[in-house]
């Protein structure tokens, strides 16, 4: 018999044939599997729930950096006022100096003009906009410098607006489809082995 040999008869079936043996561990994987994706999902959902507060903190940024620049600017302005003299004839008679050191100090003055006039534009476009399109066009106009800055003194909060509380549910989303799709096909191969042994 078969339990002579050392084969133990739990592992026969019907008409002596060989059962199939269990897979260990088998039941386990899906949960694993599952909580991977629901790890992901939480995970984007919080990363995307302080998208709305990076952009705010980046507007707080963005509005010192305009005080800043509009304070050097009004420097510039005061000293030609004393040589009575307006912004553009300060600005050409630098241009115009001999003196390279002068002549830079010009070109550094019109570049902050020009950059001050782009920054309180972009903060007035953020401003004006409505409360999800003012992320968009955060995305689409943002200073790299400044956003970086914004990045290393970056504070998280609990997402309590309509916006924050939207893209919150939105990473969720995201990290839920998205891990379902990816581990669909370890599933389908679990789902035929197991086809294959019944």
């Amino acid at each position: 018999s078969t339990e002579a040999l050392g084969e133990p008869s739990f592992l026969h079936g019907q008409n002596g044939r060989k059962a199939p043996l269990p897979l260990h561990g088998s039941a386990s994987h899906p949960m694993i599997l599952r909580r991977i994706v629901l790890f992901l999902s939480l995970f984007l959902a919080l990363l995307a729930s302080q998208v709305p507060e990076f952009a705010q903190q980046y507007r707080q940024r963005l509005g010192g950096a305009i005080d800043e620049l509009n304070r050097i600017i009004a420097a510039f302005d005061a000293d030609a006022a004393r040589l009575q003299l307006n912004r553009s004839a300060g600005l050409d008679r630098l241009r115009a100096n001999d003196d390279p050191f002068v002549r830079q100090r010009g070109e550094q003055i019109s570049g902050d003009i020009d950059r001050a006039a782009r920054l309180e534009q972009q903060l007035q476009t953020q401003q004006q906009a409505g409360p999800f399109w003012r992320l968009a066009a955060f995305a689409r106009t943002y200073e790299p410098d400044i956003a970086r800055r914004a990045a290393e003194a970056f504070e998280p909060a609990v997402p309590v607006t309509a916006e924050g509380l939207t893209m919150t549910v939105i990473g969720f989303l995201i990290g839920w489809v998205g891990g379902r799709l990816l581990i669909a096909p370890v599933e389908r191969r679990r789902r035929r082995l197991k086809a294959e042994r019944a």
